[in-house]
């Protein structure tokens, strides 16, 4: 009869417990890593689309300026969080620009967003409104702020308030 005993060898051969456990938690760490990777990218290219959104809208609306430009020196396109100054024409060109401009923008951006500072300078430099405006001719700018956390606080004084502003020759 064959002999049915076991013997160990001396040295044994594959994984304790112990080394498993030891690579799963190591593997876990790296896998968190990655997640956290992911979550700060998405973060970052909601933001990156934001801003490309407002640099859209600031481009419009100072096309818009540039193509009405006797009611854009008149200040007709002023306007602050959609509110607008007493005296423009309702049946005005640029009213109704800034009307549909803003309704759009507050669509496309999160929590409260825009407004629009138009600072008429005439060609000596000197601002209609008082004071100088540096360089000759009419210049516009265009401001658009906006809270990148989408709440409805005020966006000029909260932390994730993101702003872009935008100087053009009308």
């Amino acid at each position: 009869m064959r002999d049915m005993s076991f013997s160990f060898p001396s040295a044994m051969k594959g994984f304790t417990l112990l080394e498993v456990l030891v690579a799963v938690v190591v593997l876990a760490i790296g896998i968190l890593g990655l997640v956290g990777l992911q979550t700060s990218s998405l973060k970052q290219n909601q933001s990156a689309m934001t801003r490309t959104v407002a640099v859209e809208y600031a481009n419009a609306i100072m096309d818009k300026m540039r193509s009405n430009p006797k009611e854009a020196a008149m200040g007709y396109y002023i306007t602050l969080n959609g509110a607008r100054p007493s005296g423009i024409p309702e049946d005005s060109q640029a009213n109704k620009d800034v009307t549909l401009w803003y309704e759009n923008l507050k669509k496309s951006l999160p929590g409260r967003a825009g407004d629009v500072k138009v600072q008429v300078c005439n060609v000596k430099g000197e601002s209609a409104h008082g004071g100088k405006c540096g360089t000759e001719g009419d210049y516009a700018m265009v401001c658009i702020r906006w809270d990148q956390a989408g709440g409805n606080a005020d966006p000029l004084f909260e932390k994730d308030t993101q702003q872009f502003s935008l100087v053009g020759r009308i």
